[in-house]
């Protein structure tokens, strides 16, 4: 279950967006579940009755926007510098 329709599509269609890094991660994903005879069906829940979410790891999951700092120790300790955020909006956006 998620509630991004972006993650939804890119995953539903097993890879075929438009953005290749989103590509990548949807046929990562299905190459991992085709590894372990794993079929998977993503379905749209609303952001505000995905509570699993908000209750993992402290709520970050889905808060990183109040926690800017939090994100940006994450990329640094990726070692990497993004300059695109494929999942931003107009009042969520981390770059």
């Amino acid at each position: 279950m998620v509630d991004n329709m972006i993650a939804l599509s890119d995953v539903s269609h097993m890879g075929t967006s438009s953005s290749e890094k989103r590509n990548d991660l949807a046929k990562g994903i299905w190459l991992w579940c085709a590894q372990r005879n794993i079929w998977m069906t993503a379905v749209h829940i609303p952001g505000a009755e995905n509570v699993e979410a908000d209750n993992n790891l402290d709520g970050l999951t889905r808060n990183l926007s109040g926690h800017k700092t939090i994100f940006r120790d994450c990329i640094n300790a990726a070692k990497v510098e993004p300059n695109i955020d494929v999942f931003a909006f107009r009042i969520n956006h981390q770059l």
